[in-house]
């Protein structure tokens, strides 16, 4: 698996929400709260979390890419036990919506 970021062209990524709700839960714990960026991506993922269907939620790259600034995703992730299958799950879904993007450049 590749680094976590947000994909190079596509402007939003659909997580499971069994990595969405963990990941909320990161973001809302280490965040900086002075940090308006870091509160807007709280924001953001708590009220795709709060509208979600039956199992996952649309989120803009753009969040993935901060979260990844800020340091709630990456490598570091991917050796924990407790945070590895959420950090697969969202390594995935950004494969997704970057393959996707590209499908959808290709039939323009």
């Amino acid at each position: 698996a590749g680094r976590v970021g947000a994909p190079a062209r596509a402007r939003s990524v659909v997580l499971p929400l069994r990595a969405a709700v963990p990941l909320l839960d990161l973001a809302e714990r280490g965040l900086p709260e002075e940090e308006p960026v870091a509160q807007r991506c709280v924001r953001t993922l708590r009220e795709a979390v709060g509208a979600a269907g039956a199992s996952a939620v649309l989120v803009p790259a753009a969040l993935i890419h901060h979260l990844a600034s800020f340091r709630l995703l990456g490598p570091h992730l991917r050796a924990s036990s407790r945070w590895r299958s959420m950090h697969a799950d969202i390594e995935a879904a950004i494969a997704a919506a970057a393959a996707a993007e590209e499908e959808g450049e290709e039939e323009e």
